[in-house]
């Protein structure tokens, strides 16, 4: 399924936790600028797949996709917007 995670929605990512748009972006979303914490595309679709009875695991290319970047991102089934 295709998912849009909410503003505000708490995720976990590579071992941390953050209130979204914060993440660890792939470096590649911050090209000639000082890196941040925060993605660059907060409104992003994400392909999502449940991995617990409240819990989706979110893909993208540089999000646990290809090309490389940051791991995926975990947040609860109810802070995300179901596109697709």
């Amino acid at each position: 399924m295709k998912v849009r995670i909410k503003e505000g929605a708490l995720i976990n990512q590579d071992c941390d936790m953050f209130a979204w748009p914060g993440c660890k972006p792939p470096i590649i979303e911050y090209v000639c600028r000082p890196y941040e914490y925060v993605t660059t595309e907060p409104n992003a679709l994400f392909d999502a797949e449940p991995i617990h009875t409240d819990r989706l695991q979110c893909r993208r290319d540089g999000y646990g996709g290809h090309p490389y970047g940051s791991g995926c991102i975990y947040v609860k089934t109810g802070d995300v917007e179901i596109v697709e």
